[in-house]
């Protein structure tokens, strides 16, 4: 009255039948069968693979001279729910106007929203990123991004320091 088997699975499994019902149990595999695993060997692969990939915006613009803080913030905020190759252009088409905070604090809303209109909801973007460039006017001279202004912003302020070099 104990489980017979009905049959063996090609893909290690092996169905039992108790009290009219089907139970399926999954065969342990042996030491021999396991494969033995190099980390090393992975993230090699790993970095060969990726190499056809364009490298994230914001390292991109990082890599073109964009890699303030004032301007990793500004380009974090535009490519807030938007694809990165749409965001890179509209970050550089907005340096092109502006590239400091005195510069896009200058700007009109609808200047920077023309510059940044295909990304995703781009007047909610070009407002905040005004606010952020009159919040840093009040700093004279060489503008020092605070950790409150960073944090007071919308999106993924730690990662802007990852990619961004401090400026003396």
């Amino acid at each position: 009255m104990g489980s017979r088997p009905l049959g063996h699975h090609p893909d290690r499994r092996t169905t039992y039948r108790l009290k009219n019902k089907e139970q399926t149990t999954f065969k342990k595999e042996s030491f021999v069968d396991q494969i033995a695993f190099s980390i090393d060997r992975a993230l090699h692969e790993i970095i060969h693979a990726i190499q056809t990939f364009p490298k994230a915006a914001m390292f991109a613009l990082a890599e073109d001279g964009y890699d303030s803080l004032f301007e990793q913030l500004v380009a974090c905020i535009i490519s807030i729910r938007t694809f990165d190759e749409v965001s890179l252009v509209a970050a550089r088409r907005l340096f092109t106007l502006a590239r400091t905070p005195e510069e896009i604090a200058a700007s009109t809303p609808s200047a920077i929203d023309e510059r940044i209109s295909e990304t995703t909801f781009h007047e909610r973007k070009a407002a905040q990123n005004r606010c952020h460039a009159s919040a840093s006017e009040s700093s004279p001279g060489s503008w020092t991004m605070s950790l409150t202004l960073l944090r007071r912003s919308v999106g993924g302020w730690s990662s802007i320091a990852s990619v961004s070099r401090p400026r003396g």
